[in-house]
């Protein structure tokens, strides 16, 4: 999954709002750290929605049902 996609950006804003809630508006936490913050929450929101994607994605090949193969009438045997 693309690290720049719209579940992984919202995840992480939804994730990281507290630091940035921190630095812009309660002035207690510096901005470089909210960003760094930010930027750690990114990579864990991109890891597990990336893990969600491709147990999803083997899920559903695994559930393909398979092409029937014809059966022979047994009393077209010679």
């Amino acid at each position: 999954m693309n690290p720049l996609s719209w579940p992984v950006l919202v995840g992480t804003l939804l994730v990281g709002s507290p630091a940035l809630w921190a630095a812009q508006v309660e002035g207690t936490l510096s901005p470089d750290v909210a960003l760094v913050r930010l930027l750690v929450c990114a990579v864990g929101v991109w890891v597990a929605v990336s893990l969600v994607v491709e147990l999803a994605e083997s899920a559903s090949r695994s559930n393909v049902v398979p092409e029937e193969i014809p059966v022979e009438d047994p009393t077209d045997l010679p």
